[in-house]
């Protein structure tokens, strides 16, 4: 059975290095192979970068119910201090108002 899961469009598959997750800041399209400053891999190719990235991007949405954190690892548990209190309350049919 295959799943089917989608991405933000403006990820930078292309962009981030496969094996550090470092993101360059600019790679224009006729650049086909770059080497990563960060980790220093070399000759990296755009295209299977790219769909390396994605395909580990989809597997870790995939796999990333349930722990608590998000899907780049940082946690999604309520920080302490200021409490606040939102309170929803429905107007009208397809309406919400909040209160805080």
């Amino acid at each position: 059975m295959r799943t089917l899961r989608s991405i933000n469009r403006f990820f930078p598959s292309s962009k981030a290095c496969n094996h550090c997750l470092n993101v360059i800041d600019s790679l224009p399209l006729d650049l086909r192979r770059w080497d990563c400053p960060s980790c220093g891999t070399k000759n990296i190719n755009r295209d299977i970068n790219a769909s390396k990235n994605i395909r580990d991007k989809g597997l870790r949405i995939l796999f990333s119910s349930g722990t608590g954190k998000t899907v780049n690892g940082s946690s999604v548990r309520q920080r302490r201090g200021r409490k606040s209190r939102i309170v929803a309350t429905a107007d009208e049919v397809g309406s919400c108002s909040y209160n805080l």
